[in-house]
């Protein structure tokens, strides 16, 4: 029996997907040296800053994404109660949120545990995707398109109300990404999707004409004030667009190389305190300016090799749930990375989104982690199966 058991773990350990992994901790390698530089002109590993935690939420990561690769994502789907907890879940933690959440930066996105601050929405995302991948797949023999599309965006409702009144647009849209590429994902009419998707477009850009024509009762002052910097960035440079400003200021001084590590503090604008968030929302502003150009680029092909390698095992993946889960969670790191770049270039209004696996937060990270570990269980199991039955047919053939 012990053999047994011996055997079935190194043949998970043999097909897990490598390349992902390497991908995933040369991202989070990328972010540790910025959040690093970001601190001090020394930078340091230790617990008491934000390299030294995020370190630990690697390695803390890492272990939690082996432990979920190794169970089977098929039993937690199958199991009798799960779709009514998961969905149960997620309103819950959003109220506990409103309701004891502590109040920083203008929002109620946080509730603080034992001296650290966890913030509910990031395990929203997790228990979205693996939701929607169940209740879908079980629905869609039993209803049409139109009807499966109706009900997942009323599901999804609550959630995506909770969100947003935290105040936390840039989740919120986060969070529609992931239920619109679950219900893609699942198989349903494109054309279906494609008219949902823009119809949100169009509903987009009437927002953003009724702002720049005076503003809006549809979002908050300070989210109007943001638009209206993005779109007017020279009348609001000593306000709302100033971060983004001396964001492009700063990516464009570092050049084809950079500055350095090493650089004086007084040559690097977010060792002088002009780049706010330098370890979080714009961590990529400190890749541009200390490994220029070439970092950027590495740090961009090194995300979307993540959400690349993440679509293969969807594409390969012969469960629709697993297909599912892994299409959506390649999705979400797309989406994430894309909206945090254009806001430190200043292609997207200034909203606070960190960037996947490299942005300071263990939150986000763990959730991120936890997410790559069902990739994983979805690419492991799904070659076990099919192993298992190709040995099953040459036997019956024999």
């Amino acid at each position: 029996m012990k053999d047994r058991e011996n055997s079935e773990i190194l043949h998970m350990f043999a097909e897990i997907d490598w390349a992902l992994v390497l991908l995933t901790l040369c991202a989070c390698g990328t972010g540790l040296l910025a959040i690093s530089a970001a601190q001090d002109i020394t930078g340091s590993f230790t617990t008491e800053d934000p390299a030294g935690r995020q370190l630990v939420g690697v390695a803390a990561g890492c272990v939690l994404a082996i432990m979920i690769a190794f169970v089977d994502y098929r039993k937690i789907l199958d199991h009798r109660y799960f779709l009514y907890a998961c969905y149960l879940s997620m309103p819950a933690l959003l109220l506990a949120t409103a309701l004891f959440g502590t109040y920083l930066y203008g929002a109620r996105r946080w509730i603080m545990i034992g001296g650290f601050s966890f913030q509910p929405s990031e395990l929203v995302k997790i228990l979205l995707i693996l939701f929607y991948a169940e209740f879908i797949i079980r629905l869609k023999n039993q209803a049409s398109s139109i009807v499966i599309l109706t009900i997942g965006l009323l599901l999804a409702a609550p959630v995506l109300l909770l969100t947003a009144l935290q105040p936390d647009l840039s989740t919120t849209l986060i969070l529609l990404v992931i239920v619109c590429g679950c219900l893609y994902a699942s198989g349903l009419s494109s054309l279906l999707i494609g008219s949902a998707g823009a119809l949100a477009a169009v509903l987009g850009a009437f927002v953003v004409l009724e702002v720049s024509g005076g503003g809006t009762g549809l979002l908050r002052g300070y989210q109007n004030l943001r638009i209206l910097a993005w779109l007017h960035p020279e009348d609001y440079a000593d306000s709302y667009a100033y971060q983004t400003i001396n964001s492009m200021t700063a990516l464009g001084s570092g050049g084809w190389i950079g500055k350095g590590f090493a650089a004086a503090e007084t040559h690097t604008l977010y060792r002088t305190g002009f780049i706010a968030s330098s370890t979080t929302d714009f961590v990529f502003t400190v890749i541009g300016e200390t490994m220029g150009f070439a970092g950027c680029v590495l740090t961009i092909v090194l995300l979307f090799g993540i959400a690349a390698r993440i679509f293969m095992i969807a594409r390969d993946t012969r469960d629709r749930r697993g297909a599912v889960i892994a299409m959506t969670a390649g999705l979400w790191i797309c989406a994430q990375s894309f909206m945090n770049i254009c806001v430190a270039t200043g292609l997207l209004p200034n909203t606070g989104i960190p960037l996947p696996f490299v942005s300071y937060g263990l939150s986000s990270l763990l959730s991120l982690y936890i997410a790559v570990g069902f990739v994983l269980s979805v690419r492991i199991h799904d070659h076990l199966q099919t192993s298992v039955q190709d040995i099953q047919t040459e036997r019956s053939e024999e």
